[in-house]
């Protein structure tokens, strides 16, 4: 099974307007709520690719218990703790005039120890059932930037493949465990590396900085640039698919699931990253994370293509 760890979950609220104008009243044209967070948006679609997944983390409150009741509609295994505080709400105003996204995110509820504590209990036990971890997102207040440095190591002493996508200092951290795969974006790769991802080469270079740290495999997703993805093999760019474009959210979570199903049925680099390519744009045509059209996928993979750097 795929576990999925997302300290701060999110009810994800998504408002499509006309034209986003700052100071004016507006009245969306349709309104979107899913449970959110990165974990979760990867969780969500593993499952619609056939991967059996679950995710745990905090969740907390009446957001809580809304995030909670998706779950199981979308077939995801619920292994959260429940905690005091309130679960986030997240809000992205899409502007269909310009294709432009506006999100303002809330932080998340304080963890303190006792819930910490909690969380190490339910995840040593979710391990037992588990060949895969994602960690995903960013950390609520009051969870240590070492977090998932820690729940690397607990899961590499199991023989257990680990997965790393998230940014800033976690991710700086986490990098110290040396996990697996990462997959930053390119903003993600540029803030940790001090060094400008503006190009297909500069990606290629920061990919290849991540692999002298002993990461085995690493990903950089470059929105609609495409991605380049290198391991011991070498290095690949896929080039992103032309698409009619409705939402950007929730297409790198799409694409990590992607390369995680195909990594797990044996597939090479260069097959992994044309297939999360794919599965990342079908994801941002249409509005909500983790959501898209399966025979999109295959159509589109057939469109990309892929080459050796």
């Amino acid at each position: 099974m795929l576990l999925t760890v997302t300290p701060n979950p999110a009810l994800d609220k998504t408002y499509l307007v006309d034209r986003l104008i700052i100071g004016r009243v507006h009245r969306p044209l349709e309104i979107g709520e899913h449970a959110g967070g990165k974990g979760i948006n990867v969780a969500r679609a593993a499952v619609s690719l056939g991967l059996q997944s679950s995710a745990t983390g905090f969740l907390a409150g009446h957001n809580g218990d809304l995030v909670r009741n998706r779950l199981e509609p979308a077939r995801i295994e619920d292994g959260f703790v429940t905690v005091p505080g309130q679960t986030r709400l997240c809000i992205a105003i899409v502007d269909r005039d310009t294709g432009t996204q506006t999100e303002i995110n809330e932080p998340g509820p304080t963890i303190d120890q006792a819930a910490l504590d909690l969380f190490q209990e339910r995840f040593s036990a979710l391990l037992e059932r588990s060949h895969t971890v994602a960690l995903c997102g960013s950390l609520p207040p009051g969870v240590p930037d070492g977090f998932y440095a820690g729940l690397i190591g607990q899961a590499k002493s199991r023989g257990i493949r680990t997965v790393l996508d998230t940014s800033g200092e976690p991710l700086r951290h986490g990098l110290d465990a040396v996990p697996d795969f990462v997959k930053p974006n390119a903003t993600e790769a540029s803030d940790l590396l001090g060094r400008e991802i503006e190009t297909v080469g500069d990606a290629a270079e920061a990919c290849r900085i991540f692999l002298e740290r002993g990461v085995k495999t690493v990903a950089i997703t470059l929105g609609r640039c495409g991605a380049v993805g290198a391991d011991e093999t070498g290095a690949w760019y896929a080039e992103a698919p032309e698409i009619q474009f409705a939402s950007a959210v929730g297409s790198g979570d799409v694409f990590l699931a992607a390369f995680l199903v195909k990594w797990l049925q044996g597939a090479d680099l260069s097959e992994r990253l044309q297939f999360a390519s794919a599965a990342g744009a079908a994801n941002a045509m249409v509005y909500g994370a983790g959501v898209f059209e399966t025979h999109t996928v295959q159509n589109l993979t057939s469109r990309i293509s892929v080459t050796r750097l």
